[in-house]
């Protein structure tokens, strides 16, 4: 979802209220958006995407990372080497959804010592199985390819989801010694990923479906006389 320059937007997940604008900024200490605006401090004017020093973390947010295609971000403001990166794969039937469908990225991640990382991806029916977890790959090889500007490390990036996300990101760890899968784009930037989390992702795909009415309808319509 992209925000126009200067878009204001207040959500709530849980118990949590977060602004969202030219500086996000979290709100879960009770600033109105004013002040966490005034707080807020942009390092990097030169950066397209917005960014967020409340507290102890920066946040960049809609950062593209591949042609209509956007992540978010977040990780400790201050690190004394390089962290591991955390990448989430929301969830949604494959087909609804986006990268802002995501835990709390700051206090049980960012706060610990983790770059956080929520992306998106095409959704289906208009991208078909495996753009989306062509996606995800390429993903991981964004951060990978610019870990050093975002303070990862490039050897620990993890990747993990729920439901469809877990799927693909269960996908992503199979496939992770595969340097390019038929049909997927030529890359020079490695793929691979060192853990995977994968939260009650579907994985017998063709028992989600009661395939023996249509089974029996073109049986009939492929036998004479019926």
């Amino acid at each position: 979802m992209t925000r126009a320059a200067g878009q204001v937007r207040v959500f709530r997940s849980g118990r949590r209220s977060c602004y969202w604008g030219p500086t996000g900024s979290d709100l879960s200490k009770g600033l109105t958006t004013a002040q966490a605006a005034t707080q807020a401090r942009v390092l990097h004017p030169k950066e397209f995407s917005p960014l967020d020093t409340a507290s102890t973390v920066v946040r960049r947010s809609a950062v593209e990372c591949a042609p209509d295609l956007l992540l978010d971000l977040v990780r400790p403001a201050e690190a004394e080497c390089p962290l591991p990166a955390i990448v989430w794969v929301h969830g949604g039937g494959w087909r609804l959804q986006d990268r802002t469908a995501c835990p709390d990225l700051v206090q049980h991640f960012a706060g610990h010592g983790y770059v956080m990382v929520s992306i998106d991806y095409r959704l289906a029916p208009e991208t078909c199985d495996p753009g989306q977890l062509f996606d995800v790959r390429r993903a991981v090889r964004w951060l990978r390819a610019n870990a050093a500007d975002h303070g990862i490390d490039p050897d620990r990036i993890g990747v993990w989801g729920s439901s469809a996300g877990g799927h693909l990101a269960a996908l992503t760890g199979v496939h992770s010694g595969t340097t390019c899968l038929p049909g997927e784009e030529l890359a020079t930037v490695d793929s691979s990923v060192q853990a995977v989390v994968d939260g009650y992702g579907p994985a017998d795909l063709p028992g989600l479906v009661d395939l023996s009415a249509s089974t029996e309808r073109s049986c009939r319509t492929a036998t004479p006389g019926t």
